[in-house]
């Protein structure tokens, strides 16, 4: 059973009949697959915060102003969490701090630092640049369950930062090296003269080529999304 992620706007939670209906479509969802619901505030109730907020002033205080606008979220995650419930369908509403995410302090533009530990079942190890597209994969997917690692320095190889790294992570079950090169370059062969656990590690890259290009671009980008795929799920295994 895979773990899909729905994503409802103001406008189709713009009412108690539309909460309904969406209530109707993620029971239908839930048949087949785990269901993770991000709802927007109903539409207008943002507009209506903020109008609140300024008749005290222009520039509101930036932390009670997130605080402020965040509770029309709120309200509809409930509303659809009790919509839910009432066709038989066991729902519960969380805020970020209820399932222990870290931000920064940016105020308006924060983004996620980290999610309690414990939580996390997998553990993605990579270096270089292939961070940031996975790292773009996850908050897309809105994956909540999935920590990144990058690993800047490989000589010599931080064998104590990562026992660090692994402790800390201790219930994860599925500790992954990605790479974006192909199995037989990049960083992996260097890792298993090095680090004798990487063999327990399992591998998400590209299959093994006597070459780096992919030969177009076309093809180099469908190889580069299969080892993104993979590490998140993996039963996509591109090496098959």
């Amino acid at each position: 059973m895979d773990i899909v992620v729905q994503k409802f706007g103001g406008t189709s939670v713009g009412s108690v009949e539309r909460i309904a209906a969406v209530a109707e479509l993620v029971k239908k969802s839930s048949n087949k697959d785990k269901i993770v619901v991000v709802v927007s505030a109903m539409s207008g109730e943002t507009n209506k915060l903020i109008d609140l907020a300024k008749n005290f002033t222009q520039n509101p205080n930036r932390r009670e102003f997130d605080a402020l606008v965040s509770t029309g979220e709120k309200v509809s995650s409930s509303l659809l969490a009790i919509a839910l419930d009432s066709i038989g369908i066991k729902a519960k509403s969380l805020s970020a701090s209820q399932i222990s995410m870290k931000t920064t302090n940016s105020y308006s533009k924060a983004r996620i630092l980290d999610i309690d530990s414990s939580k996390i079942k997998r553990l993605v190890l990579c270096s270089g640049k292939f961070y940031y597209d996975l790292r773009d994969h996850l908050e897309k997917n809105n994956i909540l369950n999935t920590a990144i690692v990058r690993i800047e320095q490989l000589f010599p190889f931080p064998v104590n930062e990562i026992k660090q790294v692994l402790n800390k992570y201790s219930n994860a079950g599925d500790i992954v090296w990605a790479q974006e090169e192909p199995r037989n370059m990049g960083p992996w062969s260097h890792m298993l003269l090095h680090y004798s656990e990487a063999r327990s590690l399992r591998v998400a890259s590209r299959r093994f080529y006597s070459s780096p290009s992919a030969g177009s671009s076309t093809r180099s980008k469908r190889r580069h999304q299969e080892v993104i795929e993979y590490v998140f799920d993996e039963s996509k295994n591109n090496m098959n």
